[in-house]
C-alpha cells in the first residue's frame, strides 16, 4: 500500500474517531454554543477543532404539586408533589440529586366563617384572612435572615382588622383595627409551618430526592392541618449545574382538603389561624 493510500485511511479513521466522541444524546449537530436558550451542558474539545455537547447534565428542573392533597391522619395533610430534571436537549436526565428546602414566606391572621346557608346551601366553611395596616392580607416571615434566630427588629408589630359581619352579597364587613403586640419574644412563624418532604408510601423523612430514568422523582409535603390555608410555603428544588446549581422556586398558601371546608371540620377544630392572639 503507497504512502498516499495509507495517509488518507489514518485521515478518515482520525475523522471517524472525532465524529463518535462529539456526539450526544438527542445531539442535533449542535455546535456547543449555549446561544439564547441559556443551556448548561458542558463543552469540551475533541480535536481537530469540533466542540461536543454532553448531554446527561441537568439544565432545567421543575417541579410541582398534584391535584389533591391527602389526608395523612387526623392532624396531617400530605401533599403529592414531583419533581423533573431535563438537560439542554429537554432530554431526561436520570440520577440527578434534588435537594429540597420548604420556608414559611407569609403567614396570616383569619378566621374560618359558615356563610348564609340562603346563598350556599353547603353550609360551607370558608377561610377569611384579617387585613393588616399594609393593607394585605398576608404579613411576611419575621426571620428576615432566616437564621431560625430572634434578632433585633425582627419581633414586628402588626395592626389587624378582624371580620365584623358579611354584606348581603357575601363580601366580609371588617371591624375596627386592634393591635397585636411585638414582645411575644417568638420568630412567627416557626419554620416547621411549612411541613418537611417526606417519602410518599412510607411517609420517612427526607432532604433528597434522585430521579429515576424518566427523570423525575415522587415524593409528598407533609404539613398540619391547622396552618392550612394560613401559611404561604416557598419550596425549592436544587440540583447541581457544572459548578454551580439549577433551582426552581414553587410559592403557594398551604392547601386543605375538601370535605374539612364542607363538613366546616377545621372551623370547628381550630377557630381559626393559629398566629391569632389568644385574646381575640
Amino acid at each position: 500500500m503507497n504512502t498516499l493510500v495509507k495517509g488518507l485511511i489514518i485521515v478518515a479513521l482520525s475523522m471517524f474517531v472525532v465524529s463518535c466522541g462529539s456526539s450526544s444524546t438527542g445531539s442535533t449537530g449542535s455546535t456547543g454554543s449555549t446561544g439564547s436558550t441559556g443551556s448548561t451542558g458542558s463543552t469540551s474539545s475533541t480535536g481537530a477543532g469540533v466542540t461536543a455537547i454532553v448531554s446527561g447534565t441537568a439544565g432545567s428542573i421543575a417541579f410541582h404539586y398534584g391535584t389533591k392533597v391527602a389526608v395523612a391522619s387526623t392532624t396531617q395533610y400530605s401533599l403529592p408533589m414531583s419533581v423533573q430534571v431535563v438537560d439542554s436537549y429537554g432530554i431526561a436526565v436520570a440520577n440527578a440529586k434534588v435537594t429540597l428546602t420548604a420556608w414559611p414566606k407569609y403567614y396570616s391572621f383569619g378566621a374560618w366563617y359558615a356563610q348564609d346557608p340562603a346563598k350556599d346551601p353547603n353550609a360551607n366553611c370558608y377561610p377569611f384572612r384579617f387585613k393588616t395596616a399594609a393593607g394585605g392580607n398576608v404579613v411576611p416571615n419575621e426571620d428576615l435572615n432566616k437564621n431560625l434566630t430572634l434578632d433585633a427588629g425582627e419581633n414586628i408589630a402588626q395592626t389587624v382588622q378582624g371580620i365584623l359581619t358579611f354584606d348581603t352579597y357575601g363580601f366580609p364587613v371588617y371591624a375596627p383595627a386592634f393591635p397585636v403586640p411585638a414582645d411575644d419574644g417568638i420568630l412567627t412563624p416557626y419554620s416547621a409551618t411549612a411541613g418537611t418532604f417526606v417519602q410518599d408510601a412510607s411517609l420517612q423523612p427526607i432532604s433528597s430526592v434522585t430521579t429515576d430514568a424518566s427523570g423525575t422523582a415522587n415524593f409528598s409535603l407533609l404539613y398540619l392541618k391547622a396552618f392550612a390555608p394560613w401559611i404561604v410555603a416557598e419550596l425549592k428544588a436544587s440540583t447541581p449545574v457544572i459548578g454551580t446549581e439549577k433551582t426552581a422556586v414553587l410559592t403557594f398558601e398551604l392547601v386543605y382538603a375538601e370535605p374539612d371546608v364542607t363538613s366546616c371540620t377545621l372551623r370547628n377544630s381550630y377557630g381559626g389561624s393559629p398566629f391569632n392572639d389568644p385574646s381575640w
